[in-house]
């Protein structure tokens, strides 16, 4: 499930590993806080994938992968700030406890895009 924009412009993402018990849940909150107030600026893309299989780590097993596109560092920066201090925000993390573990995470930038 994908939520944002979808722009051949974001060259920086957040791949967020995660174990998941609930994914409607996780769905649910995603799109409670990307159509929130709160969120009208936000121009980047999240995508949120079921893992069929693999992706162990120190132990733990991710389930999804959850990644957040974004024009640019500062941009990813800007955006963190504003939202982190919102109920939105606080009402998303509250749905993550008990349900969601982040097993890894990284962040990747893109040199060149290439349309398909």
């Amino acid at each position: 499930m994908g939520w944002g924009t979808v722009s051949n412009k974001d060259t920086v993402w957040e791949a967020i590993r995660t174990n998941v018990t609930d994914p409607g849940l996780i769905v649910a909150a995603f799109t409670a806080l990307i159509t929130s107030k709160s969120a009208e600026a936000f121009t980047g893309e999240v995508w949120l994938y079921a893992i069929s299989y693999g992706n162990p780590a120190d132990g733990e097993v991710a389930t999804h992968v959850i990644t957040v596109g974004y024009e640019s560092m500062a941009g990813m920066e800007a955006w963190n700030d504003q939202i982190r201090k919102t109920q939105a925000w606080a009402d998303f993390g509250s749905a993550f406890q008990g349900n969601m573990r982040t097993v890894n995470r990284e962040l990747v930038q893109f040199l060149s895009g290439f349309d398909h």
